[in-house]
């Protein structure tokens, strides 16, 4: 739930890391140049600090878009049941998706976020309505946000990367599941796949990457991910409209070798797994 939680390159020679400070346990974002061939840690600039009121729900990646805004993943705060309310409250940056400018050792508002000039919403805030989002990718214009549930359900959402203001409904929802007592919230994101606790025996989703590796030509453009209880691949193809397919996975390669922690891709897009064992495992063809 804390420690080193995501990393990604600004640019060359600039690392963007996201990790909890050390005491008090708040998100920081930060970035770490690279000065004569290593990381130089004295050097770490502090872009962002957010406080968290509980040691779980500290979300996960921080990931670098292709226009050069970072999106970086937050939880609601931790504990259960939303206890601090802010999972329907975009004035807060728990339980969002943030969406930031950085440039000069500063972090700001991105341009275009739905929020600025409002007093309705804080103007780093891209999307809300997360519990624990343990992670997202970004992949051909596409959010892919793997959402932590509670009781009953883990769910996969996909939202277009222009879809500004998005709402994924939690605390009002779990899933598919409504847990209010009017369910007709209207403009909330639906996951496009879900893992159910009763029938699927998982306990905590591990958002992973789209394939783009041309040794797998199969899975092309098909989004893996797995569960820590359950380590099994799990794949997903969602087409131009939006409309998602599960993708079956079968063989050996249909199981990770221990708790998966997360994914990643390489420099040449070949698919990597980090288990609770500290090993990195890659993903080749069978045979």
């Amino acid at each position: 739930e804390r420690g080193l939680l995501g990393a990604d390159f600004l640019e060359e020679g600039l690392l963007l890391v996201h990790f909890s400070g050390r005491g008090d346990g708040a998100t920081v974002l930060a970035q770490v140049p690279r000065v004569d061939g290593a990381w130089a840690a004295d050097g770490l600039t502090v872009l962002l600090t957010v406080d968290q009121p509980a040691r779980n729900h500290n979300g996960g990646s921080v990931l670098v878009h292709p226009d050069g805004t970072v999106f970086l993943a937050l939880g609601d705060g931790g504990a259960s049941d939303d206890r601090f309310g802010n999972g329907q409250r975009p004035d807060t940056l728990l339980g969002t998706l943030l969406r930031l400018a950085v440039a000069g050792g500063v972090a700001g508002p991105a341009p275009g976020n739905p929020f600025v000039g409002r007093a309705d919403g804080a103007p780093e805030v891209w999307a809300f309505g997360l519990r624990n989002p343990y992670r997202i990718w970004l992949d051909d214009g596409r959010v892919y946000v793997a959402d932590v549930g509670q009781d009953a359900v883990e769910e996969v959402s996909v939202i277009d990367d222009d879809q500004a203001g998005a709402n994924f409904g939690w605390p009002l929802f779990e899933g598919s599941e409504c847990r209010v007592d009017d369910c007709d919230v209207p403009g909330l994101v639906e996951p496009v796949a879900e893992l159910r606790h009763d029938t699927d025996g998982v306990c905590s989703i591990i958002g992973g990457v789209v394939v783009r590796d041309a040794a797998l030509p199969a899975l092309e453009g098909v989004y893996l991910y797995s569960d820590l209880c359950a380590p099994r691949l799990h794949g997903l193809r969602v087409d131009p409209s939006g409309a998602a397919t599960s993708v079956r996975l079968v063989g050996a390669g249909a199981t990770v070798p221990g708790p998966p922690l997360g994914f990643g891709l390489d420099a040449e897009g070949r698919v990597l797994v980090g288990t609770a064992d500290g090993t990195v495992h890659r993903l080749v063809p069978a045979g």
